[in-house]
């Protein structure tokens, strides 16, 4: 079991962050323990460190649901999504250069 802080610094990420995505669905709202705090499990840190690295490939939170939620190969779709929008913007670019 891990806390909402836990969670959040074993991912590099800020408390506030981890609420955002449980009210937009992307993390479930866990269960809570006898003091009222929210107990996370191991699956709920792996889902995380997902979300974490979709990020990072500058995905939005809604491909990242898309991604998370479709099952058998979803990620792969939104992820050449985003390649084409990148080389789009590098168009975008190198006109503007």
């Amino acid at each position: 079991m891990m806390t909402i802080t836990l969670l959040a610094r074993r991912c590099g990420l800020s408390r506030s962050t981890l609420l955002h995505y449980e009210s937009r669905g992307l993390l479930r709202r866990p269960p809570r323990t006898g003091g009222n705090y929210r107990a996370y499990a191991a699956k709920d840190l792996e889902r995380l460190e997902q979300i974490a690295r979709y990020r990072k490939l500058g995905l939005s939170l809604a491909a990242i649901r898309t991604a998370l939620d479709r099952p058998g190969g979803g990620a792969a779709a939104v992820l050449e999504r985003r390649l084409i929008d990148i080389d789009a913007e590098i168009e975008v670019l190198r006109g503007h250069q």
